[in-house]
């Protein structure tokens, strides 16, 4: 995207960092199942073989299962209705349903919510499928911010859930729709704003829009204040961005406009780079994204782009966020003009939108180290970032803590924690311990029971899963780099990880020592430690209790067979 810097100096972005609240809602629990999805009763389809299935569910008997007909050809939409048990929507409030996927629905091109009301009027609602496929995924959408369209929410008269056929491949696909319902409780907070205006006159040369184009939504603003613990429980934050304009002119949303390698949209916290949650807003094409294909190419003004941004369970100094300039008036061309670029007012406006209410669960596995990494998704053809993932060591017991589940915004508290650990056992306790015996990928899951009765899927987040990957011994003694790398000790809280490999079980002593060869800190001395991969934590003291002056600075890992030594770089 073109970055215009001709007209940085000529307008100044105005920018709030002081929390506002334009919505706030009663932080009251509410929610109203509009279909428990258990049968078709009611059920319409066009397009579609509309099914009830019984061993496929979250909640309830079952759930609806939709399959693609002979008649849904390449580009085609089909699509489902029913009429809800409520009709009385109203701002504030959110629609929710659980959607399951198989591998055979990778393909789906787009995916619409339709409200209609008694008068026909209809508001749509376009999104894009989560990943992972095969398992059930949660979707929420606001009724007051449609992609498309207007709605009279007190009347609602039927709700519609639309797919469209790949564009390039005729598959036979199914897709399964369960729990919908309507909550209220969310609210959201304004940290950034963005506004240009110019005379009638000035638009026809596109000056406000070039020069809306130029800016930075949200230049590296500290979002820490704004983030929840249920935020930082469930595993991330989500940022909403709307676009506003005069003329009602339509906007969108640009590509990664350098392919990763500048700002572009992130997050910064604590020496860490963090993508989005899911790779499907950036496209390597730098075409419109969000999803594929034009979805926000035209979005309606109001509209919400909403991010998932990746959070640490501990923030020690900041999160902040980058929106580069990757917004702009959606173009019509009309003979040699753009006239959605012919507005004399745009604003865009950056929100974080809190949980809503309910009990939140975390895991944190101790002394194991998290891996985070990208994957290819060859459904998708996309790299995704993947983080919740945890390597041990065959037959080592491993320690899994709940004690860092939330409840948010609620009265009541948790009484229960459930613990599948993937291999065909489970366990109770906010502290367990597991040993796997068998080489392999298991996903261990905790379920909390909350004292009001209420529990997973009505609290959606009260279940949480994690991946162990449970390898063969490693195969000789290890000792990684250190990280962060250079360790900031201007920070609050500072802390530097040093992971390291054992192949059996022995004494392990592991010390930090000066250039000169002085120890500074002992971290374990001649502990036991089992086979495994391990780490443990340097907070930046010496052994007196003060952080040591900035320098290159030696960490060793000592075993009765093997030593091994590496460097750190400390700034103050």
């Amino acid at each position: 995207m073109k970055k215009y810097h001709k007209y940085h100096k000529i307008f100044i972005s105005v920018l709030f960092l002081s929390i506002l609240h334009i919505y706030v809602f009663n932080q009251t629990f509410q929610s109203i199942q509009i279909s428990n999805c258990d049968n078709t009763t009611g059920w319409t389809a066009s397009h579609f073989i509309l099914s009830a299935e019984s061993s496929n569910f979250i909640e309830g008997r079952g759930s609806i299962k939709i399959q693609a007909a002979s008649t849904l050809g390449l580009g085609y939409w089909g699509e489902v209705s029913f009429t809800p048990q409520v009709t009385n929507f109203s701002v504030g409030q959110t629609l929710s349903f659980w959607l399951y996927l198989p591998d055979n629905a990778g393909r789906i091109k787009n995916m619409q919510v339709v409200l209609y009301d008694t008068n026909n009027s209809s508001a749509t609602w376009s999104y894009y499928y989560k990943i992972p496929l095969n398992e059930w995924q949660y979707y929420t959408f606001w009724l007051d911010r449609p992609t498309s369209g207007n709605v009279n929410l007190t009347s609602i008269s039927r709700v519609t859930l639309r797919f469209q056929q790949s564009s390039q491949f005729n598959i036979s696909f199914e897709l399964y729709i369960d729990d919908i319902r309507i909550y209220s409780g969310y609210n959201i907070e304004k940290f950034a704003e963005l506004e240009t205006k110019c005379e009638i006159h000035e638009s026809l040369q596109e000056k406000a829009a070039s020069e809306f184009v130029a800016k930075e939504i949200s230049p590296w603003i500290d979002i820490t204040d704004f983030i929840s613990p249920a935020d930082k429980a469930r595993g991330f934050v989500e940022v909403g961005v709307s676009v506003y304009a005069s003329d009602n002119a339509r906007w969108k949303l640009i590509g990664d406009d350098d392919g990763g390698a500048e700002k572009d949209i992130r997050a910064y916290c604590d020496g860490i780079i963090y993508e989005i949650k899911d790779a499907r807003y950036k496209n390597a094409l730098k075409d419109t994204v969000f999803p594929v294909d034009g979805k926000y190419s035209g979005a309606s003004p109001n509209s919400w782009v909403i991010f998932e941004f990746l959070v640490p369970s501990k923030i020690q100094n900041f999160y902040k966020v980058y929106i580069g300039n990757n917004f702009e008036p959606a173009d019509l061309l009309v003979e040699t003009k753009r006239i959605y670029w012919m507005a004399t007012y745009y604003k865009a406006e950056a929100y974080v939108i809190n949980p809503l209410p309910g009990i939140y669960a975390n895991i944190s596995v101790k002394g194991v180290t998290q891996e985070a990494k990208w994957e290819f998704d060859p459904v998708r053809k996309v790299f995704n970032y993947v983080s919740g993932k945890y390597v041990v060591s065959v037959g080592s017991e491993v320690e899994f803590d709940a004690s860092e589940s939330v409840v948010y915004n609620l009265t009541s508290n948790i009484i229960g924690y459930k613990w599948d650990f993937g291999d065909n056992t489970t366990g109770d306790g906010v502290s367990v311990k597991h040993v796997y015996n068998n080489v392999g990928t298991y996903k261990v899951t905790l379920t909390l029971q909350s004292s009001d009765g209420r529990t997973f899927p009505e609290y959606p987040y009260a279940r949480k899963s994690i991946i162990i990957e449970v390898t063969p011994p490693p195969t000789d003694i290890k000792l990684y780099q250190s990280g962060p790398n250079p360790f900031d000790l201007s920070v609050d809280n500072p802390f530097s990880k040093i992971r390291y490999e054992l192949s059996e079980e022995t004494e392990v002593t592991i010390k930090i020592f000066s250039m000169t060869g002085k120890v500074i800190k002992t971290l374990l001395d001649k502990k036991v430690m089992p086979a495994g991969t391990w780490e443990v934590i340097w907070d930046g003291k010496s052994e007196d209790g003060k952080y040591v002056e900035s320098g290159l600075y030696f960490y060793a890992l000592i075993t009765p067979t093997k030593t091994i030594t590496k460097k750190m770089l400390v700034i103050r």
